[in-house]
């Protein structure tokens, strides 16, 4: 795979994107993913799913600023038509991660709630299932465990067998004997 992205000519772009998923997510190297995606963007700046996966790789690598700023330039596309409405809700999931993980909990209200409105464009991935579980988060740390509770609960139901369900689950776990 490596040698493709580097030498081949007809799957060279998609075997970096490829190495791109499995840096930044089975070997949780956001670095070497980041490689990938700045040279992917580099070449296709407006192809909606490169330009997620660089935010992503910049979140991971601690570039919240530059992270933000390539969301919001998907987010200006959408609006513009560039990219489809599943996209918007990707964007707009990815912002709330971005300020879930900075600890901004007003701000990953704000734009999961407007992702979450958007359920119908979740036509893949467990994405809505995440966007549950850190608004649940956010709303647990600003005091309402009842209503955290309920999206975590929304969110093993949506991805029962997945990540985010098994987050969920230890989530709930821990928050029901508080509850109580």
């Amino acid at each position: 795979l490596e040698e493709v992205a580097s030498l081949g000519v007809f799957a060279k772009t998609e075997a970096e994107m490829a190495l791109a998923h499995i840096h930044t997510y089975d070997l949780r190297d956001g670095y070497s993913g980041l490689k990938h995606t700045h040279e992917l963007m580099t070449r296709y700046p407006h192809n909606p799913e490169f330009r997620l996966q660089y935010a992503e790789n910049l979140l991971a690598t601690g570039q919240s600023g530059k992270a933000i700023e390539t969301v919001t330039k998907g987010l200006d596309l959408t609006e513009q038509d560039w990219y489809r409405p599943t996209h918007r809700f990707r964007f707009l999931c990815l912002m709330g991660k971005i300020h879930h993980a900075a600890g901004r909990y007003h701000e990953t209200l704000d734009w999961l709630n407007k992702a979450i409105s958007m359920r119908e464009q979740a036509t893949r991935g467990n994405f809505l299932a995440w966007a549950h579980l850190r608004r649940g988060d956010a709303l647990v740390h600003l005091g309402n465990q009842v209503l955290g509770l309920r999206d975590y609960r929304k969110a093993l139901e949506l991805d029962e067998a997945g990540s985010a369900g098994e987050a969920a689950q230890n989530r709930i776990r821990a928050l029901e004997p508080k509850a109580n």
